[in-house]
């Protein structure tokens, strides 16, 4: 367990702030702006401990699970990035199924 406040401070909360990100000239880039963050200390952590993937929480159909794949990718090509959520055969991913179903919203079937 890594503590990333700091470094999220103070390389990428005041650059955003410095720079004016502000998504739709309304909202800060809240949790979004920690995910490379994230996936650059899982980047390091696996080249540490000899991995060749990787794996992310992301919902597997957002602006998530591009920041973290493409990060990955951006600082290591070879490592391959996973989204289990993204796959149908993994237990949360019915779950969702189920609840949008009974919220008639269409989804994939798992």
């Amino acid at each position: 367990m890594h503590d990333l406040r700091e470094e999220l401070a103070e390389d990428y909360i005041f650059r955003m702030l410095r720079a004016g990100a502000v998504y739709e000239r309304k909202y800060l880039l809240g949790t979004s702006i920690a995910r490379p963050l994230i996936a650059k200390h899982q980047v390091e952590v696996a080249h540490e401990r000899g991995a060749d993937a990787l794996a992310h929480g992301a919902t597997g159909k957002g602006n998530d699970q591009v920041r973290f794949e493409l990060t990955y990718t951006a600082l290591d090509p070879r490592l391959e990035g996973d989204c289990a959520l993204a796959r149908m055969d993994h237990p949360l991913a019915r779950r969702r199924h189920c609840f949008l179903q009974g919220h008639n919203v269409p989804s994939r079937q798992p």
